[in-house]
């Protein structure tokens, strides 16, 4: 269905722009689109989520975990909540937040139900929405497969160390080696084998995650970045159109 839709439409397209590389390839190897007509302009961080300093943590024998994201089938809030609930965890004293509504919250509300460990926020608004980062210690997306996660974007702005499932709009910027991120297997030995080495880690270490983090999406996801990477395409459109008048 995708091939054939974004085949008929690729007659009438100017120009592509694509969130993430597997996109891009999607469109230069199946649909055999010219890559001069197609960029990668990735999401951006809105400058309200960039907080200045690194949250001192108070208790040390707990961890507060979140995911702000769509709950539907194509999240993996399964995988978190029985990631917990299985006995790898058990010596860690966690606290999960979802926020975001979606079809499938009140099924999770009532797997949780006999649990005292899910919190469910609902949809929130941005002030909300910071305020709920700065409860976390780590934040978490779990995921079949993502464009380019801006919530993954936002927990960097607010000083968090990331987890993230190892699935396209996720790996393509998370990176273990660069010390952005970490990555994990969506099954429930890998996410809680990376929770556990988390919470074992120094915060010196933790530290120096965030900043790497941090400096890595102001440097490449600012709203600068994408309004620049847009005026470009435009630009290009401009010229093309011009062309084609006196042609």
């Amino acid at each position: 269905k995708d091939y054939f839709v974004t085949k008929f439409f690729s007659l009438l397209i100017d120009f592509y722009v694509v969130l993430n590389k597997e996109s891009y390839q999607y469109l230069l190897n199946k649909i055999d689109i010219n890559n001069k007509k197609i960029r990668i302009i990735p999401n951006s961080l809105n400058s309200t989520f960039i907080l200045k300093k690194i949250k001192k943590r108070s208790n040390f024998k707990s961890l507060n975990i979140g995911m702000a994201a769509r709950i539907n089938d194509n999240k993996r809030h399964d995988l978190i909540i029985d990631t917990i609930q299985n006995n790898l965890l058990r010596n860690i004293k966690i606290k999960c937040f979802f926020a975001g509504d979606g079809e499938k919250i009140n099924f999770y509300k009532r797997k949780t139900a006999n649990s005292k460990n899910f919190f469910f926020s609902g949809p929130l608004d941005t002030v909300q929405l910071k305020k709920w980062y700065q409860n976390l210690d780590l934040y978490i997306q779990a995921s079949n497969g993502e464009g380019h996660s801006t919530s993954i974007l936002q927990a960097m702005g607010m000083n968090l160390p990331v987890l993230g499932s190892n699935v396209s709009g996720i790996k393509n910027f998370l990176s273990e080696k660069k010390k952005i991120g970490m990555i994990f297997d969506n099954n429930q030995k890998s996410l809680s084998r990376k929770i556990n080495y988390f919470f074992k880690m120094s915060q010196n270490k933790k530290n120096k995650i965030i900043k790497s983090q941090k400096k890595y999406m102001l440097n490449h996801y600012t709203e600068y970045n994408f309004l620049n990477s847009y005026k470009k395409v435009i630009n290009k459109l401009k010229i093309k159109n011009k062309k084609s008048q006196y042609s």
